[in-house]
Protein backbone atom coordinates (compact mmCIF):
# COMPACT_ATOMS: atom_id res chain seq x y z
CA UNK A 1 0.00 0.00 0.00
CA UNK A 2 1.60 3.25 -1.01
CA UNK A 3 -0.16 5.04 2.29
CA UNK A 4 -0.41 3.89 5.64
CA UNK A 5 -2.34 5.77 8.73
CA UNK A 6 -0.28 6.17 11.84
CA UNK A 7 -1.25 7.08 15.15
CA UNK A 8 -1.92 10.95 16.22
CA UNK A 9 -2.83 12.65 19.46
CA UNK A 10 -6.21 13.54 18.36
CA UNK A 11 -5.79 13.56 14.18
CA UNK A 12 -5.43 11.06 11.39
CA UNK A 13 -1.48 11.03 10.03
CA UNK A 14 -0.97 9.74 6.56
CA UNK A 15 2.39 8.31 5.01
CA UNK A 16 2.99 8.74 1.97
CA UNK A 17 5.84 6.92 -0.70
CA UNK A 18 4.90 6.89 -4.29
CA UNK A 19 6.67 5.94 -7.23
CA UNK A 20 5.91 9.78 -8.84
CA UNK A 21 4.59 13.02 -8.22
CA UNK A 22 1.13 12.41 -10.36
CA UNK A 23 0.91 8.83 -8.34
CA UNK A 24 1.73 10.70 -4.94
CA UNK A 25 -1.06 13.10 -5.35
CA UNK A 26 -3.59 9.72 -6.55
CA UNK A 27 -2.27 7.97 -3.02
CA UNK A 28 -3.43 10.97 -1.33
CA UNK A 29 -7.10 11.00 -2.87
CA UNK A 30 -6.65 7.15 -1.96
CA UNK A 31 -5.82 7.58 1.65
CA UNK A 32 -8.76 10.99 1.69
CA UNK A 33 -11.21 8.18 0.23
CA UNK A 34 -10.58 5.75 2.63
CA UNK A 35 -11.04 8.29 5.50
CA UNK A 36 -14.27 9.76 3.59
CA UNK A 37 -15.74 6.66 2.93
CA UNK A 38 -15.77 5.71 6.41
CA UNK A 39 -18.21 7.96 7.66
CA UNK A 40 -20.03 7.71 4.16
CA UNK A 41 -20.48 4.69 3.19
CA UNK A 42 -23.89 3.96 3.50
CA UNK A 43 -24.42 7.42 0.86
CA UNK A 44 -21.89 5.99 -1.58
CA UNK A 45 -24.02 3.24 -3.60
CA UNK A 46 -24.22 4.20 -7.34
CA UNK A 47 -22.08 7.38 -7.51
CA UNK A 48 -19.64 5.94 -9.60
CA UNK A 49 -20.40 8.04 -12.40
CA UNK A 50 -17.10 10.51 -12.83
CA UNK A 51 -17.10 13.53 -14.33
CA UNK A 52 -13.58 15.88 -15.21
CA UNK A 53 -13.04 18.70 -13.86
CA UNK A 54 -9.37 21.35 -13.97
CA UNK A 55 -8.44 23.11 -11.03
CA UNK A 56 -5.56 25.34 -10.43
CA UNK A 57 -3.23 25.30 -7.43
CA UNK A 58 -0.44 28.23 -6.78
CA UNK A 59 1.73 27.82 -4.27
CA UNK A 60 5.08 29.10 -2.91
CA UNK A 61 6.39 25.69 -1.95
CA UNK A 62 5.75 22.23 -1.89
CA UNK A 63 4.23 21.69 1.16
CA UNK A 64 2.00 25.04 0.92
CA UNK A 65 1.28 22.33 -2.36
CA UNK A 66 -0.01 19.62 -0.80
CA UNK A 67 -1.75 21.66 2.11
CA UNK A 68 -3.82 23.29 -0.34
CA UNK A 69 -4.86 20.67 -2.64
CA UNK A 70 -6.02 18.72 0.61
CA UNK A 71 -7.95 21.75 1.30
CA UNK A 72 -9.27 21.78 -2.12
CA UNK A 73 -10.79 18.28 -1.36
CA UNK A 74 -12.62 19.59 1.50
CA UNK A 75 -13.92 22.47 0.00
CA UNK A 76 -15.42 20.56 -3.20
CA UNK A 77 -16.63 17.61 -0.68
CA UNK A 78 -18.52 20.73 1.58
CA UNK A 79 -19.44 23.22 -0.95
CA UNK A 80 -19.63 21.64 -4.41
CA UNK A 81 -20.59 18.25 -3.18
CA UNK A 82 -18.38 16.32 -5.12
CA UNK A 83 -15.60 14.19 -4.43
CA UNK A 84 -12.26 14.22 -6.56
CA UNK A 85 -11.31 10.66 -6.96
CA UNK A 86 -8.32 10.98 -9.48
CA UNK A 87 -6.01 12.87 -10.88
CA UNK A 88 -5.70 12.47 -14.57
CA UNK A 89 -3.17 14.84 -15.69
CA UNK A 90 -0.68 17.41 -13.50
CA UNK A 91 0.94 19.84 -14.83
CA UNK A 92 3.66 21.92 -12.19
CA UNK A 93 5.06 25.52 -13.23
CA UNK A 94 6.90 27.70 -11.28
CA UNK A 95 4.08 28.16 -8.01
CA UNK A 96 1.43 26.89 -10.14
CA UNK A 97 0.01 23.66 -10.61
CA UNK A 98 -2.59 22.29 -13.29
CA UNK A 99 -4.73 19.40 -12.02
CA UNK A 100 -6.87 17.78 -14.70
CA UNK A 101 -9.22 15.64 -12.36
CA UNK A 102 -12.06 13.08 -12.06
CA UNK A 103 -14.96 13.68 -9.46
CA UNK A 104 -17.70 12.11 -8.42
CA UNK A 105 -20.77 13.89 -7.30
CA UNK A 106 -22.47 13.65 -4.10
CA UNK A 107 -25.73 14.80 -2.58
CA UNK A 108 -25.67 13.26 1.08
CA UNK A 109 -22.26 13.11 3.14
CA UNK A 110 -20.97 13.33 6.35
CA UNK A 111 -18.50 15.72 7.30
CA UNK A 112 -15.12 14.11 8.61
CA UNK A 113 -12.08 15.42 7.66
CA UNK A 114 -11.70 19.18 9.05
CA UNK A 115 -8.58 20.74 7.65
CA UNK A 116 -5.05 20.07 7.20
CA UNK A 117 -2.43 21.33 9.38
CA UNK A 118 1.05 22.48 9.26
CA UNK A 119 1.90 20.17 12.26
CA UNK A 120 4.44 17.09 11.48
CA UNK A 121 3.81 17.65 7.93
CA UNK A 122 7.00 16.86 5.84
CA UNK A 123 6.87 16.89 2.06
CA UNK A 124 9.47 15.61 -0.14
CA UNK A 125 8.36 15.45 -3.64
CA UNK A 126 11.85 14.89 -5.31
CA UNK A 127 11.67 11.77 -3.24
CA UNK A 128 8.02 11.66 -3.99
CA UNK A 129 6.67 11.64 0.12
CA UNK A 130 5.17 13.08 2.37
CA UNK A 131 3.82 12.89 6.21
CA UNK A 132 0.73 14.75 6.69
CA UNK A 133 -1.37 15.40 9.28
CA UNK A 134 -5.29 15.95 9.07
CA UNK A 135 -7.57 17.39 11.17
CA UNK A 136 -10.51 15.69 11.98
Amino acid sequence: MPYTFQDHTADVMVVIQSNSIHEFFNDLLEALWSLFTSKNEKFLKNVEKMRKQTFTIKYQSYDELVYNFISRFIYFVEVKRKVIRLVEDLQIHQGKAIFKAKVIEIQKFVSYLKAPTYHNMEIDLDRYYGRIVLDV
